[in-house]
């Protein structure tokens, strides 16, 4: 069946900005809802779909109800991306993925990974504002568990960790062991452990052990 076929078997509402890069945003009966609310990103049941287009719009919103539907919550993989040095921007994005691959092995579904997704450069047409919704909308409805990759300070690390804990979501911490941070996010009731690592190869390793113990097997 094809995208549209799909999308209007649905009730769904669309919104359309021309101010925007993504300028059309569709909107879907989310889980446990009734229908269609039209509330806030950061409150709303509705599942939220972005794109350039009313098809990449649709075609984003059908693959997140159809993850809903499924019960399929993903882990997320955060750290930071638009203050990264050069010398570490390929480094750092590959380690991103590479431990998001272990959280499929242990977990059975592969972390999101913002980058993939909304990437400062590649993604630079996205607003701040679409952004922070997009992701905001990813943490409170699709997400198992959050995990934290302090390779240097990040701001919106800092504030993935609130939303983690308004929403329910527990995290873990991945650091270097010569990192430190801040007692303020450490003290965050929705980090459940911190696990330290000695390079980059050896995290997906510290990783994969630190989710075994965090599920208790």
């Amino acid at each position: 069946m094809s995208i549209m076929s799909s999308l209007y078997e649905s009730t769904f509402v669309m919104e359309h900005n021309p101010n925007c890069p993504h300028a059309v945003l569709l909107r879907l009966v989310g889980k446990s809802s009734g229908g269609i609310d039209l509330l806030p990103p950061d409150v709303t049941k509705d599942i939220l779909g972005y794109g350039r287009t009313f098809e990449e719009a649709a075609e984003d919103a059908l693959k997140k109800s159809d993850r809903q539907r499924c019960g399929k919550e993903h882990p997320y993989i955060c750290g930071a991306l638009t203050d990264l040095p050069e010398d570490m921007k390929l480094p750092v994005k590959r380690l991103y993925e590479q431990l998001a691959d272990v959280c499929e092995l242990a977990l059975g579904l592969r972390a999101f990974v913002p980058h993939e997704h909304y990437d400062p450069i590649e993604h630079g047409d996205f607003t701040p504002t679409q952004v922070d919704e997009a992701e905001r909308h990813q943490l409170r409805t699709m997400t198992s568990l959050l995990v934290v990759v302090a390779v240097i300070p990040t701001w919106g690390g800092g504030i993935e960790v609130e939303m983690a804990n308004r929403y329910g979501v527990p995290v873990i911490i991945l650091k270097p062991k010569e990192k430190r941070i801040s007692r303020l996010l450490l003290g965050n009731a929705a980090i459940k452990a911190v696990h330290e690592f000695r390079d980059y190869q050896e995290a997906p390793e510290v990783l994969r052990a630190g989710i075994e113990q965090y599920l208790g097997r």
